[in-house]
Parts: C-alpha cells; structure tokens; sequence
C-alpha cells in the first residue's frame, strides 16, 4: 500500500482551512465553514453520500435514502443506522488559536514537506490531522479496495472543543446525535472515536515510544485483564490485530472528548483511538512525527478489517485468504485497476 503519509498530505492539503460557520446574518450555518465545505468536497469526489446537519455535523455514508434526505435528515439518518455496524467520528471544531488562516497556511506548508519517518510536525494537529486520517482512510477504500462501505458511518462531528476555547456557539454535535438517535443504533455497533493525546493525560513513562492509545471510559462495558492497571489491554482485542507499542488506558473521569457523549449509553461500546503527540495538545508546539501517522493510519485500516471490530463483510467478500503461519494471514485484494503506486495486500 502506499506510504500512508502521501496519502494524508492529500487530504491535509485540501481542508486545511478555518471553521467560522457563520453565514452573511451572522447566523449559524455549518455549510458557511470553509473547513466543513472543504470536507463536503472531498466527499462528493469520492462519491460518498452525505447529511450536513447544525446539530451534529456532517454524517457520512455511501448512501442515504434520497427521498428521506430532501425532506428530513433525521428520518433518513434513522433508516440508514439499521445497516451501520461501525461509527468514525472526528470533530472538526478547533480552539481559536488553531482557528487563524495564518496557522493554517503554515501548517500546511510545514505538512507538506514531511517524508522521512523521523520527520516531525508541530502546530494545530487538533483534530485536523485525524480528519485528514479519516478522509484519506475512505479514499482508500473506496477507490482501491472497491469497499462501497455500507456498514460504516462516519461523523465529522462539532462542538467538541469548550466554547471558551473554540470562541464561538456550537452545537456538540455527539451529544446531538446520541440524544437523537441511540435507540436507533445495532444492539452490536461500535463506536472509535478519532482524537489526538499527549503526556498531559499519561503518566506512561515510554510515551516517546508510543504512537497512538486506545483510551476508553470506565463504564466500558467489556472486561479488562487487569481492572487494578490504568493501562490494562481490553480483551476484544487480539494481540495480531494491533501494531507494535499501541498503548491502551482507562480514564475514570471520562476521555474529555467525544466519546464521553457516546458511552454514557451503557449498551454502547466505543472507544478513542487517539494520535500520541508531544507537548501540550492546545498549543502551537504541539508534535508529532510521520512515524506515529503512519502507524495510526494502518492501525485504523485493520480496524475496518478487523473482526472484533466490524464487520462480516471484509472476512467474507474481500478475496482469497493465503495461510502465511500460525498467527498471520493475508487477504488479497483483486482490483480491475490499480494505482500505480499501491500494492492491495492487507495484513490483518
């Protein structure tokens, strides 16, 4: 597969760009951010069907019933959620000091020159780059593995940041949508919310070596190995299914992100699959490195394949299974056309 990090580029380079959505009235109006406008664009070139909605965001999916979605959102959200099996959320909003077309432009510019592993970008990471993972994710699938996605929802949420941040009034979109639409939900759908961390929620002493945790509440309702460690592996997961140093911990507080909105329904199993980053989150020397991207973006691939996360799907259309051992195996992918640069060999 290519280099993960070209693909982020891509996306990175297309939405990276300010979320006043404020129409000529000064009224709310979610389809007057550029940021939001820039995402809506990258979705109609991948020909994924969408909602944008000043509740909740921009819903995502590869289709919604037209009929429904002309007249009332909810109602065509509501019978599209009777397919999902996997809900992405990643909030747009950003706090004011990310939120300057000036930060944004050098950002940019600074993201673009990454290449080597090692290469290190620092500034509004939070949560533009998980936007830009999540775009670049769906891109994949849907152009290269011929996935029309059915079973996945993705959110764009709003109103994650606290107002006092952010600056201005906005719904929070998660608390919207749950409230809305919980008991619509599969009794076995997931939840993984994107989201990046740092040292200032861990105490974990190899932090440097860690390249994304999966962070989740403690009303999670799955058993852990060890409820007495704050870092304890949650037993859904096999260990061949995640990529080397992937970190997992408890907060007993909440995560302070979307996720706090999603598990308060105690039927619900989700979790926050966050990028680790360096120094603080809401700062402008916020870092991370090409190394920790792009392990997140393949660690968030095989979640999409991954059994104990989704979906019958992939195990049963996506080709021929190869026995590579004891522990691992190989789904091949045969595509009509391939770009010339990928190679569709997943590992899971």
């Amino acid at each position: 597969m290519a280099n993960p990090i070209e693909r982020i580029k891509r996306y990175t380079n297309k939405i990276i760009t300010t979320h006043l959505p404020q129409n000529e009235n000064s009224e709310y109006d979610i389809n007057s951010s550029f940021k939001a406008k820039a995402i809506m664009k990258c979705l109609d070139e991948l020909k994924l069907d969408y909602i944008a909605d000043n509740r909740y965001g921009i819903i995502v999916a590869n289709s919604f019933n037209q009929e429904l979605k002309a007249n009332k959102n909810n109602k065509a959200i509501k019978e599209k959620l009777k397919e999902v099996d996997l809900i992405v959320v990643s909030h747009i909003d950003m706090i004011s000091k990310f939120n300057q077309a000036d930060v944004l432009n050098d950002f940019k510019e600074n993201f673009e020159k990454l290449n080597d592993y090692e290469d290190t970008i620092s500034g509004p990471l939070d949560n533009t780059i998980t936007n830009a993972t999540l775009l670049a994710l769906l891109a994949s699938r849907v152009e290269n593995l011929g996935d029309d996605c059915k079973d996945v929802m993705a959110i764009f949420s709003i109103g994650e940041e606290d107002i006092s941040e952010r600056g201005f009034k906005e719904k929070n979109g998660m608390k919207k949508f749950m409230d809305k639409f919980a008991d619509n939900l599969k009794d076995d759908v997931k939840f993984i919310n994107l989201d990046v961390t740092a040292m200032e929620y861990h105490d974990y002493k190899n932090d440097e070596n860690i390249p994304a945790f999966i962070e989740y509440d403690d009303n999670l309702n799955s058993n852990k190995i060890d409820k007495s460690y704050k870092y304890s592996k949650l037993d859904i997961f096999d260990e061949n299914s995640l990529s080397d140093n992937i970190m997992f911990c408890e907060y007993e507080d909440g995560t302070s992100d979307d996720l706090e909105e999603i598990t308060i329904y105690e039927d619900v199993f989700g979790f926050t699959f966050s990028l680790n980053t360096y120094e603080k989150i809401h700062s402008l020397k916020n870092r991370t490195n090409v190394r920790n991207i792009d392990i997140y973006f393949n660690q968030l691939n095989k979640f999409f394949n991954s059994p104990e996360m989704l979906t019958k799907k992939y195990s049963e259309e996506l080709g021929d299974v190869i026995s590579l051992g004891e522990n691992q195996k190989v789904i091949r992918v045969i595509k009509d056309y391939v770009n010339n640069d990928d190679e569709y060999m997943i590992l899971v």
